[in-house]
């Protein structure tokens, strides 16, 4: 419809129309024939018009479309980070800044978590200033909470004007999904981890999946913070778009474990010196008296979270 307007009948033959389909992974429709409708678009009726696709890396869409070359977006250099965040108006937030808080190298050149850092800092509910926590574990561990909630909050844009408590429902639930895989990988080594594993292990919490919530639930979760790896013989495993995301939803899942009454649920192989760091973290807001909002907001995301689950600090005291 759009095309139609801006180069309607012969005009479309004359004029050079750039067509940009970004997150084409995220298409409700057949991807196959919208790419089959595109390609007679351009060979009939639009010559000069030039296609450009974006998309999560995924071995199925690949195949599916017979894709054998791509571009691939390439992580910032120190320069281009500080470039960035001077661009965005933050001269103060810089590529040594968000190395002294732990952050790993690749992590902080990601251009996606560039701009979440950005928008963290220009708002005043999240900013995160070296005054507030002098715990770098506790600065480290909220700065992924609160990257993975921007995340989530992204990926449903469309409810977020909906009922508060809906939100906050929606978002607990993916959370506590997102804690079971990222433990289940732990448990696996970290290694050779495929969708059908995570679904049969997600069965041992009770988390059970039909065709629907399969599609409707548990694969967008999957293609937001997982990608896939082939190996040499073409088997699909699956690993956390970066490891950071992995060990800190560990750290998390622990606590959850415990709140829930369920310590059995703790013997998921031998957590990472990093894992230790945000656990290290995240319990140290028990002990942070001035700083409940935080304290508030990481225990509103789990599960079994009550008015009195504080009580539960004492055993860290």
């Amino acid at each position: 419809y759009v095309i139609r307007l801006i180069a309607p009948g012969d005009e479309g033959k004359k004029r050079k129309i750039l067509l940009i389909c970004d997150g084409l992974d995220e298409y409700d429709d057949d991807i196959a024939k919208l790419i089959e409708l595109l390609q007679r678009k351009r060979e009939n009726e639009l010559p000069n018009m030039k296609v450009l696709i974006t998309s999560r890396l995924k071995a199925e869409l690949l195949r599916k479309l017979g894709i054998r070359s791509y571009i691939e977006l390439l992580p910032f250099n120190k320069h281009q980070v500080n470039e960035f965040f001077e661009k965005y108006g933050i001269p103060s937030l810089n590529y040594d800044t968000l190395v002294k808080d732990r952050l790993k190298t690749d992590m902080i050149c990601k251009p996606l978590f560039c701009w979440m850092f950005a928008t963290m800092s220009q708002s005043e509910n999240e900013v995160i200033s070296k005054n507030q926590y002098n715990n770098v574990s506790v600065k480290k561990s909220l700065i992924y909470q609160r990257i993975i909630h921007k995340i989530t909050r992204g990926k449903h844009k469309d409810i977020v004007n909906e009922e508060y408590n809906w939100k906050q429902q929606h978002y607990s639930a993916e959370k506590q999904i997102l804690r079971k895989i990222a433990a289940i990988t732990q448990a696996h080594n970290y290694d050779n981890l495929t969708k059908d594993m995570i679904i049969q292990e997600l069965e041992n919490y009770q988390i059970h999946f039909d065709e629907e919530t399969l599609q409707k639930g548990l694969e967008p979760i999957l293609d937001c913070y997982l990608h896939e790896m082939n190996d040499a013989d073409k088997n699909i495993s699956v690993e956390f778009i970066d490891t950071s995301f992995r060990d800190y939803l560990v750290s998390e899942y622990y606590i959850e474990s415990i709140f829930e009454g369920k310590p059995y649920y703790l013997s998921q192989g031998i957590p990472t010196k990093e894992v230790l760091e945000f656990l290290d973290g995240l319990l140290e807001l028990f002990n942070t008296q001035e700083k409940d909002k935080d304290l508030e907001i990481f225990l509103k995301s789990l599960h079994s979270y009550n008015e009195k689950i504080r009580e539960l600090s004492n055993l860290y005291n």
